[in-house]
Parts: C-alpha cells; sequence; structure tokens
C-alpha cells in the first residue's frame, strides 16, 4: 500500500514541493486515511452486499470531521474545530481517501446526499435550520438528501414539475423526484419545487426543507448497481404540507453547490480508480 512518502501522484509526493500542499493538509490526510483503513475497509464487502451503511458510520465519520470536510468545514456549525488554513483542496483530499474504499454505495451513502443536500441549508438557511439540521448532520446524527432531478425533466430546473402552492402560512407540494442520493434513509430533503405564483422557468424555483415523515410522501429505493447502499431513491410529494418558514431559498443556492459538486466527482472517481 502507498504511503505519505511513496505516493505515485504529484501532489502526495512528498519530494514533489507543492505551495498548496502543506503539512497541515499531510496530517488531514493521514487523519482520514487512518478512518477509512479501520472504519470502512474491513466491512465494505459486508455492507456493499447488504446495501446499508450502519448508522454508527454516521457518528464515527462525523467525529472525525468527514462529514464536515465534504461540505467545506464551515467552523461556525462544525463539531469539531477546523483544520489550520483549511481550503477546497482538504475537502478533495477527505473525498479522495473515502474514495479509495472503492465502494461507491458506501461513499454516495455516506456523503452523496449530505455533500449535496445540506449547503443550500447552510448557505441559504436560517439559524434555526442550521441548529435543527445542519449541525446534527456534521455529527452524523441525522441524514440530508437533495431532491431535484425529476423523471420528466432530469436536472434542468427550469423545467422542473413538483409544484408548491401557497396556502396560508403553508406550501402545498405536489410532484415527484427520482435518483435522489439519500432518499431512502433521509431526515430532511432539499425539494426543489415550482411556485405557482406566476412566476416562470427558473425564477420560479425555490428550494424548501421538508422534513421526510411530512404525511403525504412516499419513499421507494431504487436498485442503483454499483451504489448498494446509497440509498437512491423516488419520492413522491402528493399534497405534503410545509410550513412557509422552510423556504431555504432561490435556485442560485443549487447552482452555487455544481462547483464543490464537480470537485467531488473528479475526487470520487480518481480515488476508487487508484486506490492509491
Amino acid at each position: 500500500m502507498a504511503t505519505l512518502t511513496d505516493a505515485p501522484q504529484g501532489w502526495y509526493d512528498s519530494r514533489n514541493h507543492s505551495p498548496y500542499y502543506t503539512e497541515e493538509d499531510v496530517k488531514v490526510r493521514q487523519a482520514f486515511r487512518d478512518f477509512v483503513e479501520k472504519e470502512i475497509m474491513p466491512y465494505r464487502d459486508e455492507w456493499d452486499a447488504a446495501g446499508k451503511i450502519p448508522d454508527e458510520l454516521y457518528l464515527k465519520a462525523g467525529n472525525v470531521g468527514l462529514l464536515a470536510a465534504a461540505i467545506g468545514w464551515p467552523e461556525d456549525v462544525s463539531p469539531l474545530p477546523r483544520p489550520k488554513n483549511w481550503s477546497m483542496l482538504g475537502s478533495l483530499i477527505a473525498m479522495d481517501e473515502l474514495s479509495r474504499c472503492g465502494s461507491g454505495g458506501i461513499v454516495w451513502g455516506l456523503i452523496g446526499g449530505l455533500g449535496i443536500g445540506l449547503g443550500p441549508i447552510y448557505h441559504g438557511g436560517t439559524d434555526e435550520m442550521r441548529e435543527k439540521v445542519v449541525k446534527p448532520a456534521l455529527r452524523g446524527e441525522v441524514k440530508v438528501c437533495l431532491a431535484v432531478s425529476e423523471a420528466q425533466a432530469g436536472s434542468d430546473l427550469a423545467g422542473l414539475t413538483t409544484t408548491a402552492d401557497e396556502q396560508g402560512d403553508f406550501f402545498i407540494i405536489n410532484g415527484n423526484k427520482k435518483w435522489i442520493t439519500g432518499g431512502k434513509f433521509a431526515d430532511f430533503a432539499s425539494v426543489a419545487v415550482k411556485l405557482n405564483d406566476g412566476s416562470k422557468g427558473f425564477a420560479a424555483i425555490r428550494l424548501v426543507l421538508v422534513p421526510m415523515k411530512t404525511p403525504g410522501i412516499t419513499v421507494r429505493e431504487m436498485s442503483c448497481m454499483g451504489a448498494k447502499g446509497s440509498g437512491t431513491a423516488f419520492i413522491e410529494f402528493d399534497d405534503v404540507k410545509v410550513p412557509k418558514e422552510n423556504l431555504i431559498g432561490t435556485a442560485d443556492l443549487m447552482l452555487r453547490n455544481f462547483v464543490a459538486e464537480r470537485v467531488g466527482c473528479v475526487a470520487r472517481s480518481r480515488g476508487a480508480l487508484t486506490g492509491d
């Protein structure tokens, strides 16, 4: 197995000077590597076969900072102090190390839904949402997903058909979402809806925080090749009543997420393929 001193890729190789990859990053990388080696690798095949990650792993991942790293380690809500001089490189290192486990289901199940669903809540949500959802999610106590994609529209935000009608102090949500990573076991979802207020296209899209135990929600797991354990699901909303105070924000919050999501995709591909 490669070590910190003989890793073949340039930015991990201690023989190559880098102004970005610091001694602090080396320590962070080793901490995450130790976690993956001890807490995931011995059980990977068992969890893959079962198609389920134990809840205890989320708590352990929260305790080591892996969940915080997945969304950029926001210091004001993190359960752990952020490492010195933390940057997006640290998040890339975390995802790269986790991906060494070689299981898409474990990677997606552990940080997939959280990585794309929690960011909008942190950046656009209220202080109450941060206390109720963001902080416990980073501790591994609750799970979050992002519910945007639809069978009718894919990820075409302007073409989404899930609607939110205003009824007094509530939104009434109807529609469906497909390919939702972590949807099977999520406690909360950041749901993209189209307001029925006369707005058109992209301007009508809002993100609403929906507790997944709310009446009217039906969740069906999807069987995804190579990603068992990801909890990918088909979700239906049938007159789901959510307080207007659960409004997270506009569609620009999803666009803000895209950069970090793409970095995560690259890291997961590299880490899983090379395993070093």
